[in-house]
């Protein structure tokens, strides 16, 4: 195979991300007897179009991203090197291999989801291998055009109003894995997502203040239909859920995970203060070398589901920057920064509340560095059970003031596949949330 890194990325074709790193392994040093190599490579790509006016300041936006990460078995000791490299050529791929042999760490045969023993059993790595493509620039600009028509067209019937802000964005990542054992999975995903902020014209209660219409789609374009529908539903999604204003939330802890990664680099740092209490009821502690858990998340770039877990963590994380650290993403849009890898809530033993909300599933869009937008799925509380009645609730937050309003935990902490352990957490709603 030719080893020209920038056409095999650019084709974003995991056939040719698998042969890649065949060539990569086959041009490293070899794998000694007795040891167990695993490559992974991760491309994405990404294209915005926004109107005229937004934020961003563009009405156009593209954007490419690659890199690797590899994990070395030394069976006869039991223990385990990790390592990534934000390029994947032949020297990044030696330097990383040499990285991951520098410290190792024990490890359980079995532990790593890619490891021996999984790897005997031929299982894959991805319960789905399917390829996807995403729309391209013209797709995405008819799109937004359509939508923002359809929109001032449909809610001009109740109140005048115009669309201030919007964009489209398309992102898509392809995946390989390959071991020294023979296994070889690839697959692509690719998802969209659109938001439209919406302003009244003509003073109307509906339009009291700006309201924000967020679609998203896997694969192809967001539907416009469940837009308009959302948009006529104001107001407000939270008294269909049974939800009483002012009540508190309680987050099982796959959705808590969610929210402490969105907000908590702001309170953290890199993970220097970790351990010290922020607020009343969160403290957290970081543990590298914690190999239950994953890496890269139970969610890929995409924001979909993942089976692939830890290929690098920990110490060498960050090595090919020059620092340690465990290297993370917030989104296609931004650069790999030094973070947590895997972090632990310490438990306070608070009761659940009788009455609230209780949210099983969570997804945060991050509008400013105040203001983060949050689309919660789950059932009202009642008598500190979960009632019948499932709904799905929108609220904005200010993430600064999230710690202030955490009451505990409840239960005993849970490990998720965000690499964040946590029991379940209770936050009291208060000024910080804003139901729209």
């Amino acid at each position: 195979m030719s080893s020209d890194i920038g056409s095999t990325l650019s084709s974003r074709d995991p056939d040719s991300l698998l042969e890649h790193l065949q060539h990569l392994m086959e041009s490293g040093p070899g794998t000694p007897v007795g040891q167990a190599l695993e490559l992974f490579l991760r491309c994405t790509e990404r294209v915005r179009v926004a109107l005229p006016g937004s934020d961003s300041g563009e009405t156009l936006a593209r954007s490419s991203e690659a890199g690797m990460a590899v994990r070395r078995f030394l069976d006869q000791d039991r223990k385990a090197g990790f390592a990534t490299a934000n390029l994947c050529d032949i020297g990044h791929y030696l330097k990383a291999l040499r990285n991951a042999d520098q410290d190792p760490v024990p490890v359980d045969a079995g532990l790593g989801p890619a490891g021996p023993d999984r790897e005997r059993s031929g299982s894959s790595p991805w319960l789905d291998t399917g390829r996807e493509e995403g729309p391209g620039e013209a797709e995405l600009s008819s799109w937004l055009a359509d939508a923002v028509d359809q929109v001032e067209a449909a809610a001009g019937r109740i109140t005048p109003i115009r669309v201030k802000q919007g964009w489209v964005e398309s992102g898509r990542t392809a995946e390989a894995i390959l071991t020294s054992r023979g296994l070889r999975a690839g697959r692509s995903r690719a998802r969209t997502w659109a938001a439209l902020q919406v302003v009244s014209e003509g003073g109307g209660e509906l339009f009291h203040r700006p309201r924000l219409l967020v679609g998203e789609r896997a694969g192809g374009l967001p539907d416009v239909e469940p837009v308009l529908e959302r948009l006529q539903a104001f107001p407000f999604f939270h008294k269909e859920a049974g939800l009483t204003p002012g009540a508190p939330l309680v987050f099982l802890p796959e959705a808590a995970a969610t929210l402490i990664q969105a907000v908590v680099t702001l309170f953290h740092g890199a993970g220097e203060r970790t351990g010290e209490p922020v607020g009343r009821g969160w403290c957290l502690t970081d543990d590298p070398h914690r190999l239950e858990m994953p890496f890269g998340g139970q969610f890929d770039d995409t924001g979909r589901g993942s089976q692939v877990l830890k290929l690098a963590d920990g110490a060498h994380s960050l090595a090919t920057l020059g620092e340690e650290g465990h290297g993370w993403r917030r989104s296609f849009r931004d650069p790999p920064q030094r973070s947590f890898s895997n972090l632990v809530v310490a438990e306070t033993g608070e009761t659940r509340p009788e009455h609230g909300f209780l949210v099983s599933e969570l997804r945060i869009l991050r509008l400013s560095p105040k203001r983060f937008l949050a689309v919660a799925h789950g059932n009202s509380l009642e008598d500190g059970t979960p009632a019948a009645d499932g709904g799905r609730i929108r609220f904005t937050f200010n993430p600064w003031r999230i710690p202030a309003r955490i009451r505990g935990t409840c239960g005993r902490s849970r490990n998720t596949a965000l690499g964040v352990a946590t029991p379940e957490l209770v936050l009291e709603s208060g000024k910080s949330v804003h139901f729209v």
